[in-house]
């Protein structure tokens, strides 16, 4: 196989014969995958400033891989024929070319796989977060005429979720991936939960075995832990278990009883279920009573389970939640004696934030004319609220706690969630919105 001289133009068709690859289509699909360069087409041809040889070259040569670099980049039409040359900035082709190399020899099968770096994982997180802090600022400064167009354009957690994950999914035995696996499991729990093709695991799944086979005993877990709970792999509460009784840091071990708590919240009320909850809380409280999980601690989060259990469960009498709708009017539960009533806690930036709306926006045009009175707290601004009511964004009556009065009389940690209640105001189901929501609305009405 000759070598590909420095300054030679390549077609996708013929660097693909040069290094022995499946087909050029292979090579193109690498170039336009690259989600740092979106703007590169598999139809693109590119001039490479460097020797190519072989492949058996290129696998004791990958420390020169990032020396090679592309000149230029050229566009082309028709079988190869050059329509013009236009050249791109040096430092942008720089840029790009990394990922491009490293993306064709994953597939022609030169390397096993590009590994990734905490570097590239810190900068996917700062990515998101800036986009996702800009969103927010747009969103409150919007007119309502131009909010809702805002309000589409949201950072999306899966698309963000999808470049984590192709960073840390071949590093999950590497202690840094831990970190980003939390972010992961926060921020797109719904991508984690699903599970790529050819896969027989979730990437939830495949990170829960990650953390059983290699870090189980490690100081780094017990945010992994209270992150899990966010999916519903059955695996999870018998590895929570393992570490709960084999980690050697007492930290974590009540973080991963607090988990396992969290998780058996989902098992029913039933006494037996209720004990077991109540005794790995008060092991979380001992162990783990000040180490902080974002604003608070887990002493605090676990004393709040236990108020939920004594106070928040089924058949409980619901708080009289008091506070000032969108348009500034007082308003009170209590003003809606006798009527069924979903109270659904929600913020704009919240994790799949349009996925919990529409959901909420179903079930508001589904019971809303049959007498259920959806209710929604949010910590948003009276602004936001008004602008999102008047472009039909949420419809249905929704108080501004800013201050979190509410949130924290229903304990509320995690959002979206919901609070069914009957027409004495009695607790019938807490939860996430969804199908159970609906059942249990169904239920009350036929009860009627």
């Amino acid at each position: 196989m000759g070598e590909i001289p420095c300054g030679k133009v390549v077609t996708c068709q013929s660097l693909a014969h040069h290094l022995r690859c499946r087909s050029a289509q292979a090579v193109g699909q690498a170039l336009k995958r690259n989600p740092f360069a979106p703007q590169v087409p598999c139809h693109r041809v590119i001039r490479v400033d460097g020797s190519l040889r072989n492949a058996a070259c290129l696998r004791v040569k990958v420390c020169d891989l990032i020396q090679w670099g592309v000149s230029s980049v050229w566009s082309a039409s028709g079988a190869g024929r050059i329509d013009g040359w236009q050249k791109a900035c040096w430092g942008y082709a720089q840029s790009i070319m990394r990922f491009l190399l490293f993306l064709l020899l994953c597939i022609v099968g030169v390397v096993p796989g590009r590994a990734g770096t905490s570097e590239a994982a810190a900068r996917i997180r700062t990515s998101y977060e800036e986009a996702l802090e800009g969103w927010a600022r747009k969103l409150a400064l919007a007119d309502p005429e131009s909010q809702l167009n805002v309000w589409q354009n949201r950072p999306s957690s899966s698309d963000h979720g999808k470049l984590m994950w192709g960073e840390i999914r071949d590093s999950l035995n590497e202690a840094w991936s831990i970190e980003y696996s939390i972010w992961l499991l926060e921020r797109a729990p719904v991508f984690a939960a699903a599970r790529e093709e050819g896969q027989s695991s979730s990437r939830a799944g495949l990170i829960i075995q990650a953390l059983q086979k290699f870090h189980l005993k490690s100081s780094a877990v017990g945010m992994l832990c209270l992150a899990l709970t966010s999916q519903s792999d059955p695996a999870m509460l018998k590895v929570l278990e393992m570490v709960e009784r084999e980690n050697p840091h007492e930290e974590v071990q009540g973080q991963a009883s607090l988990a396992i708590a969290l998780l058996l919240k989902g098992l029913g009320d039933d006494p037996e279920i209720m004990t077991r909850r109540i005794e790995h809380l008060r092991r979380a409280i001992i162990k783990s009573h000040e180490v902080e999980v974002g604003d608070t601690t887990v002493s605090k989060l676990a004393m709040d389970e236990i108020f939920v259990i004594q106070n928040l469960t089924k058949g409980r009498t619901a708080p009289d939640a008091i506070g000032r709708d969108s348009t500034g009017e007082p308003f009170k539960l209590s003003m809606l004696k006798g009527k069924v009533i979903v109270l659904a806690f929600w913020h704009t930036s919240m994790r799949d934030a349009e996925r919990g709306l529409g959901l909420l926006r179903k079930l508001h045009e589904q019971y809303g004319k049959r007498g259920v009175n959806l209710i929604g707290v949010t910590s948003d601004s009276r602004e936001v609220l008004r602008n999102l009511r008047r472009n039909g964004t949420i419809p249905w009556r929704n108080l501004s706690d800013e201050d979190g009065r509410i949130h924290s009389q229903y304990r509320v940690k995690d959002l979206p969630l919901v609070y069914v209640l009957d027409a004495q105001r009695k607790i019938r189901y807490i939860g996430g919105p969804g199908s159970f929501v609906d059942l249990t609305v169904e239920g009350m009405l036929v009860e009627d």
